[in-house]
């Protein structure tokens, strides 16, 4: 055998793969009408602020009570922490023992506890609508599941706003370009050889289990069947791909491009595609958003989507229906221009598709998600 690719092959078999299992914060079928509504308004305006659109107005209070948190290990000995886990930025923080908010989550993170810990005398601050962080960068040992990554730049934060009590931080997973103090903590782990330049996001679970799953350095076969349909990264920042469109989806000018984002929990895109899409599923518009009177889900059309390279993916009645209250139906497509992107295609996706975020090859690739349990009912799928 070639000595290279010997070398190749020891060092792949060498990396791991790794699962951490994930919850979300809060389910749809949890809120009521108008709580409903107000979260989806406050993600909004947090989604303004996150993609450059400072024009837009922001609330007082700040949602992240629609995404998803599991556990990170920072420290030698590891202190633990629930963490929301995010392929839309790229920092990871932890709250510090100095945070005396409501915010900073249930664990909080003390430096001199640790014996790999290393205060850099580098300030942070991260801003999302009206909520934030601010504090330090220290650079510690941190562990994802079992795989420990030394040296690793880590925010501590000393003032948290609006940040959901079940978390202690942030871990995000996107480019080193996004970040603000460093590699962020996967792409560091692929650098020290610890991982393949790969990870998978699954959420395709029922009301009472373990919710979702991340899998680090290889997918996770066993949550998706059929062939991978990839679509190539167009900026090493974001998980950017292009959107060609199909039907009521399709691109109105030269090129159009979509984010994948695990932060966020529906789709925001072109006014002139929601109008289209709602048109389509029978949605009316109210000053409560988009609703579908007299609406009987199983009568509903799929809504597509195409992006460059991949075959034709649908958002189904049961996805993109986020609550129905008596004979209403609540749609998961907002229509929200000159934020930094054409398409923001959050969690809705995620529970369509299993999807993997190919880093080393800059790719972003889907796959028809296994579900726990095929219910057609709210209740049961979305958790």
């Amino acid at each position: 055998m070639n000595l290279s690719l010997y070398i190749t092959l020891l060092l792949l078999t060498a990396v791991t793969t790794k699962l951490i299992t994930l919850k979300r914060v809060k389910s749809f079928h949890e809120f009521s009408k108008q709580e409903l509504i107000t979260e989806l308004r406050l993600e909004a305006a947090r989604i303004s602020v996150k993609y450059g659109n400072s024009g837009n107005e922001v609330p007082e209070t700040d949602s992240h009570n629609l995404m998803y948190y599991g556990p990170i290990q920072v420290g030698t000995p590891a202190q633990t922490f629930q963490v929301i886990y995010d392929t839309g930025s790229s920092d990871l923080w932890v709250s510090g023992v100095e945070c005396r908010q409501a915010s900073c989550g249930p664990n909080k993170y003390e430096p001199k506890k640790s014996s790999t810990s290393e205060n850099m005398s580098q300030p942070f601050q991260i801003t999302y609508g009206k909520g934030g962080v601010n504090g330090y960068v220290v650079r510690d040992s941190v562990i994802m599941s079992e795989v420990i990554v030394s040296n690793q730049e880590v925010g501590v934060g000393i003032e948290v706003y609006e940040n959901p009590p079940q978390a202690s931080g942030i871990q995000g997973l996107a480019f080193t370009a996004l970040s603000s103090y460093g590699k962020p903590t996967f792409i560091n782990a692929v650098d020290q050889g610890l991982l393949n330049p790969v990870f998978g996001i699954w959420t395709g679970s029922i009301e009472g289990s373990d919710g979702a799953e991340v899998s680090f350095g290889e997918l996770d076969s066993s949550r998706y069947t059929g062939d991978l349909s990839c679509s190539p990264i167009v900026e090493a920042s974001y998980y950017k791909i292009e959107i060609i469109g199909s039907g009521v989806t399709k691109c109105h000018k030269d090129r159009c491009y979509a984010i994948i984002d695990s932060g966020t929990s529906l789709v925001y895109g072109p006014k002139q595609n929601i109008e289209a899409i709602n048109e389509l599923i029978g949605a009316v518009q109210t000053e409560d958003g988009y609703l579908i009177p007299n609406c009987d889900p199983n009568n509903l059309p799929d809504v597509p989507f195409k992006f460059a390279g991949t075959k034709e993916l649908i958002i189904p009645p049961s996805i993109y229906i986020i609550s129905k209250e008596g004979e209403y139906c609540t749609t998961g497509f907002i229509g929200q221009e000159g934020a930094g992107f054409d398409w923001l295609i959050g969690d809705l996706i995620h529970r369509a598709y299993y999807i993997g975020y190919f880093v080393g090859e800059k790719k972003v690739c889907f796959a028809d998600s296994v579900l726990e349990k095929n219910s057609f009912y709210l209740s049961k799928i979305l958790f």
